[in-house]
Parts: C-alpha cells; sequence; structure tokens
C-alpha cells in the first residue's frame, strides 16, 4: 500500500497511531484480527506522537517540539531535524506535481519533504492553529482551528478559501471524492476538491475527533461516546453510545472499522453500526488508530501502542495500468480503492498499479489526478479466490475554462463574467455555492443571474472567488478574487 494516514486527535492530547507493515516480534495471533492486542515497545522517543502516516516506502511520524520519526519497517526508527520547536499534529503522504512528498501541520506552520528527513517550513499566512492534514483528487489540504481551511496542490503554494465555518476542525480525511472534516460542537464539513461544501452541526453539539471511511460508510466519532456514520458524507445518522467515554480516533482496515478513546477504549465494527467493546490492556487513554490491511495499530498516552495482527486476512490483489491517448504510461496518478479496504495508491514511472493482500469482495477503483479525466471514470472489481488484473485506465486531458475578468450590473444584480472555454451547461460559482441561474453567451462571456439571491452571495466590500466548471468534463476555473 501506498498511503495511509492517520487523523488527528484532539487538541492536547498525546496519541498517535502508527500503520506498520512489519509483523515481527508482536506476538500477536493471525486469527484474531482486532480481537487480540499486543504491546508494541519498539519506539524510540518519549515525545508525544501526534500522527503518523505511511507513504514513499516509509513510515514518518511527527509530534510535540517539532518532533519527527521515520522508520522503513515500523520497528526501527530514526530522529530527524524537522527545523520547528513547534507542535506537529499531522502528517500526511502524496503524489502532488509529479512528486511523492509528504507534509507535516501545527500552529501556523506546514512543513514538506520529499524523503521525510529533509525539511522546509512553509509559513501560511493567517493560520490559526492547524491541527489536520490529507491528500485527495491532486490537492493537500489543512484545517485547524476557528475553520481555517487551505489548499495545495504541491505542498508548498497554499491558498486559504473563503470560512465555512467559525468552529474548529479536528480531523480530516478524502475519501468519495469529497474532503470531509469533523471539529468541534459536533461539526462536520462536507468539501469538494472545487470549493462546494456542506456544513452540517450535529444535535448534541458534542466535539468530534475523528473521521474515518471504509466499507462505503463515513464514521465520526467524538465526546461522550459520539458515533455517526454516513453513506455519502451528506446525510448523517448518530447512533446509540456504546460507551459514555471519549472517542478520540477511528480508522478502518482488514475489514474493521477500530474506534480508541479514553481509559484504553477500544471497540471494532465490520459495518460501522454494530459495535463490540474489545479489551486493549492498558487504561491509558488511546488517541488514534490505523491499518496497513496487514496490522492494526493503535496509540495512546505514555507511549502505548497496541497491535493486532491481520495477515491471516489477506488473499489477494487487484492491478492495472493508467495510459495516455498514445499509450504512453502516466505516473502520479491517485487511484483510490473503496469497498471491503479502503486505501489509496500511486502509479509508478511505468503506468503500473497494484493493490495487494485483499480479502475477498466488492471493490471500487478511482483514479484522479488534477486537469484531467479518465476513461472509464470507475471501475467495480469482485474478487473471488483469485487476483483481478487489467484494470486499466486511459487518461483524458481537460482543458479547463479560464476567468479574465467580473464585472457587476444591476437592475436587477447580475455578474458578467469573461474568459475562455466555457461550455453550454456550464455553472458559475461564487465561494464554491452555484449561483442561481448561468446564462452562457458565447465561450468566452457569461452572466451570472439572481437578483436578491445573487447579490446576497457576493456581500459588497467583499471579496470572493468566482469559478467556472463546465459540467460536461468537470474542467473548473482558476479562482477569481471579485469585489464591488
Amino acid at each position: 500500500m501506498e498511503f495511509r494516514r492517520t487523523l488527528v486527535t484532539r487538541t492536547g492530547m498525546a496519541l498517535s497511531i502508527v500503520l506498520l507493515g512489519s509483523l515481527c516480534g508482536l506476538g500477536v495471533s493471525a486469527q484474531s484480527c482486532g480481537t487480540n492486542w499486543a504491546p508494541v515497545t519498539t519506539m524510540p522517543s518519549s515525545a508525544t506522537l501526534r500522527a503518523v502516516t505511511y507513504g514513499g516506502g516509509q513510515f514518518v511520524a511527527v509530534g510535540d517540539s517539532g518532533t519527527v520519526l521515520t522508520s522503513p519497517d515500523g520497528q526501527t526508527w530514526t530522529s530527524q531535524s524537522s527545523g520547528t520547536t513547534d507542535t506537529l499534529y499531522d502528517v500526511t503522504y502524496g503524489a502532488a506535481a509529479g512528486a511523492g512528498r509528504f507534509v507535516a501541520v501545527g500552529g501556523q506552520t506546514a512543513l514538506m519533504s520529499p524523503d521525510g528527513a529533509s525539511w522546509e517550513s512553509i509559513a501560511l499566512a493567517n493560520a490559526n492553529g492547524l491541527r489536520a492534514v490529507t491528500f485527495g483528487a491532486g490537492y493537500f489540504a489543512a484545517a485547524g482551528l476557528s475553520g481555517d481551511i487551505f489548499f495545495s496542490s504541491n505542498g508548498t503554494g497554499w491558498t486559504k478559501i473563503s470560512p465555512v465555518t467559525t468552529e474548529s476542525a479536528y480531523g480530516l480525511i478524502f475519501a468519495g471524492g469529497r474532503f470531509v472534516a469533523v471539529g468541534s460542537s459536533g461539526l462536520i464539513v462536507s468539501l469538494s476538491p472545487t470549493g462546494s461544501h456542506t456544513v452540517f452541526q450535529t444535535q448534541s453539539r458534542l466535539s468530534l475527533y475523528g473521521v474515518a471511511y471504509g466499507n462505503g460508510r463515513f464514521v465520526a466519532v467524538g465526546a461522550s461516546g459520539s458515533i455517526l456514520t454516513s453513506p455519502d458524507s451528506s446525510t448523517w445518522t448518530n447512533l446509540a453510545p456504546p460507551t459514555t467515554l471519549d472517542l478520540y480516533g477511528v480508522a478502518y482496515g482488514s475489514g474493521l472499522f477500530v474506534v480508541v478513546g479514553s481509559a484504553g477504549t477500544l471497540l471494532t465494527s465490520t459495518d460501522g453500526s454494530h459495535w463490540t467493546s474489545v479489551s486493549s490492556g492498558t487504561a491509558s487513554d488511546l488517541d488514534a488508530a490505523t491499518s496497513d490491511n496487514s496490522l492494526l495499530l493503535v496509540m495512546g498516552a505514555n507511549g502505548t501502542a497496541l497491535a493486532s495482527n491481520c495477515q491471516a486476512n489477506l488473499v489477494h490483489s487487484i492491478s492495472g495500468t493508467v495510459t495516455d491517448g498514445q499509450g504512453n504510461p502516466v505516473a502520479s496518478v491517485t487511484i483510490g480503492l473503496s469497498g471491503i479496504q479502503t486505501s489509496t495508491v500511486y502509479t509508478g514511472s511505468d503506468g503500473a498499479y497494484s493493490f495487494t493482500d485483499l480479502p475477498d469482495g466488492v471493490y471500487s477503483i478511482l483514479p484522479s489526478q488534477l486537469g484531467h479525466s479518465f476513461t472509464p471514470p470507475t471501475r467495480s472489481v469482485t474478487l473471488s479466490g483469485s487476483d483481478v488484473t487489467g484494470q486499466d485506465f486511459v487518461q483524458v486531458t481537460i482543458t479547463p475554462p479560464g476567468i479574465s475578468s467580473v464585472a457587476k450590473a444591476g437592475n436587477p444584480f447580475r455578474l458578467k463574467v469573461y474568459g475562455t472555454n466555457f461550455h453550454q451547461g456550464c455553472t458559475v460559482k461564487v465561494n464554491g455555492t452555484a449561483v442561481p441561474q448561468t446564462l452562457l453567451k458565447n465561450s468566452g462571456f457569461l452572466i451570472a443571474k439572481g437578483g436578491g439571491a445573487l447579490k446576497a452571495m457576493v456581500p459588497r466590500g467583499t471579496s470572493v472567488w468566482v469559478t467556472v466548471t463546465n459540467n460536461d468534463d468537470g474542467g473548473i476555473s482558476v479562482p477569481f478574487s471579485f469585489s464591488w
């Protein structure tokens, strides 16, 4: 597997999850996935570790005082210099701008590294307490206190989007074509890569600390045993709490959701709806959990780390290639897998990708790369007793629309949008929300209509982001800043 990430834990807690690829020395029965847990005692640092990810053939963990640790196998760890003493709350890996890289965040700082060893510090202007970072659809996304959300296509240049909430975000993932953030007062934000978003707030308004996706379902967890599920990140169901203790982290792997929390709380579920309490063997708080599909691992207070061997659950593989229209291989395409297992890999220089060690079941494969579409757009695969090969895709380059200028007109209020490559049926959006009506005059001229409703979307004296989406091919313009 090329990419797994942990979720940001609650503010101030000292825990993270480690994704381990090696089973040596753990003493866990392969027939007891998610049931039997054994301590992991190989971490070389006593620093509070808040997050860990896997990518580029190694693990990277981050934490307090700028701590960065790397490991090729999850057992032998090396301390690296991050160049900062700030607390790092989250780390992720993604293949952006044609190359794999790690990104870690904390406070007003993002760190970027091509190898986990050498780190470059990038200050994010107007960032307020970054707590979470993830990668998807060609973008790194970071979120934090006061609802700040930033996007970057390369990990070094970041753009802050217009605020979608004033609540704080503590957890962030990309799945099902959406970025999903959870946070204070029951916050849930479902955000597309184009900026369109929906903000939810649970009736209980209890804070949510973690979110995961697997087996076709989102699961969010939080204070006082809160567990919510959703099939699509738009409709959420609040389950009866299986515990009254706080739940700090959730992950999916080896066909199981794993939830961890206060006083050694450890819950598992195959479907996200029915939960089983499992003995963790510790009274320490546990903050997060993750899996590389062969191993489930959770971490908590005082350096507590527990692992459960799931190697026996893994059987077959799915593989394929991505080529352009001339049959040439295409590298660094993000390939997402959902179903019984959830994973993300990237095509290599030969255009090939592979998901290995998968249990039998039904899966969906979704390729994505900024500025491109794919034929077919997705594939459904059933594993049943053997490997599946030949799950190939052809990349199609999209020429996006472009905005050169925007002007206001009155009586009734409307916007005139000028640019290039506007298609029939395209949509003008303001801060990611579609205007009431888009009228195409020609390929270089649009009118956004809506009278008072449109005017309310573009308050006088306030800068907004205007975009154009060609709905026939998914092409999206670079956001254009406009005010009047």
